[in-house]
């Protein structure tokens, strides 16, 4: 039986798409992970369950059309709508050639709020991207949809402050410096930059 110490949480199914059983997917890593052969994990019912990609198409920069073996229907589908996607932790590690203890680092500020330094609730953080020189944090914007994702610059001496909680109803927190500017490169109403 498959443990949660076992799994890094990878995206998430967010509605089902035509009526042949495809799933829009989010996810947080390369899609290509998906169709490596790796398998999928999908809480159904308090139990982690393992399912293969037949196949994926890419939509947009973080989005995924996914349709996985033996689902072949919209009501098969249906199940799976904002389900979270996990993958198993070594077969992340093996996709990225890196040891296991190495993905910690990247995990740490993931579902953690995002404030910037004037104490301004950006969103959540949802993910990495470290295939630039610099690290970006992933962001779903505070008001914004799930499926909007805005990049925000990392590195540790831009960090403000850091709130572990400890209490399961109170969030975590990281408080970072973002330059001048960036929040509002492109959307002049919300002052977010959305990136579908």
């Amino acid at each position: 039986m498959i443990q949660e110490k076992e799994l890094i949480e990878a995206g998430k199914f967010l509605k089902t798409h035509g009526l042949k059983g495809e799933l829009n997917a989010y996810t947080e890593y390369d899609a290509e992970i998906l169709d490596q052969g790796y398998p999928v994990i999908v809480d159904m019912d308090g139990i982690f369950v393992p399912f293969y990609v037949a196949s994926i198409r890419p939509k947009g920069l973080h989005g995924s059309l996914i349709l996985l073996d033996g689902i072949d229907s919209i009501d098969k589908a249906k199940p799976f709508v904002n389900k979270t996607i996990w993958i198993l932790r070594k077969d992340l590690a093996d996709f990225l050639e890196v040891e296991e203890d190495e993905l910690d680092e990247e995990m740490e500020f993931i579902g953690y709020d995002l404030y910037d330094q004037n104490d301004n609730l950006i969103g959540e953080i949802v993910g990495f991207d470290d295939s630039t020189p610099n690290w970006l944090l992933l962001v779903t914007p505070v008001d914004g949809d799930e499926e909007d994702i805005i990049y925000i610059p990392f590195a540790d001496e831009l960090i403000i402050d850091e709130k572990v909680s400890e209490n399961p109803e109170e969030k975590s927190y990281l408080k970072i410096q973002i330059p001048e500017g960036l929040l509002n490169i492109n959307d002049k109403d919300s002052g977010i930059e959305i990136i579908e």
